[in-house]
């Protein structure tokens, strides 16, 4: 896969956000190339998601090294595995997931984080878990999810790169 830049400013019906989102979801190990182990539960994707001031963000990562960013608002970048750096980051953060899983809560539902929320899904062999806190503690660094929240923000870090070569 290519990185691709989706188009800034799109009329809402054009918008393909929802559908790249529940694509992330829809995600299985085997479909990335990937054979987990069916005695434990491994965290294979990571799904961030962050309400931002004009909608929300959403970062995925999978442990193929994939990775790439939506905004609701429209646009993104789509690919960014095909880059070394972005490739590494995007595994540590699934790596970093996996660490937290324990902290984490089964769920069925994969809303958009509240105002103010960051909202982490842990795509499992197992099912999807999740995890979330409020943003101001992201700020004061008292969150449990600040780790893993650190190495999203330098996954986004490494897209913004490629997006800007």
């Amino acid at each position: 896969m290519t990185t691709e830049l989706i188009g800034q400013g799109m009329k809402q019906k054009e918008n393909p956000y929802n559908g790249l989102r529940e694509m992330a979801f829809e995600s299985k190990p085997e479909q990335l190339g990937l054979s987990l182990p069916v005695s434990k539960t491994v965290v294979y994707g990571i799904v961030m998601d962050w309400d931002v001031k004009n909608g929300t963000a959403s970062i995925i990562s999978f442990l193929s090294g994939d990775a790439s960013i939506y905004f609701s608002s429209g646009g993104g970048i789509i690919g960014g595995g095909t880059h070394e750096n972005v490739k590494i980051r995007a595994i540590q953060f699934v790596e970093k997931a996996q660490q937290m899983l324990d902290k984490a809560k089964k769920t069925e539902q994969t809303p958009l984080p509240d105002k103010n929320k960051v909202v982490f899904y842990l795509l499992t062999n197992k099912g999807i878990y999740s995890g979330q806190d409020n943003m101001e503690n992201f700020q004061n660094q008292s969150s449990i999810w600040l780790g893993l929240f650190l190495i999203g923000n330098e996954l986004i870090n490494e897209l913004r790169t490629i997006k800007e070569k």
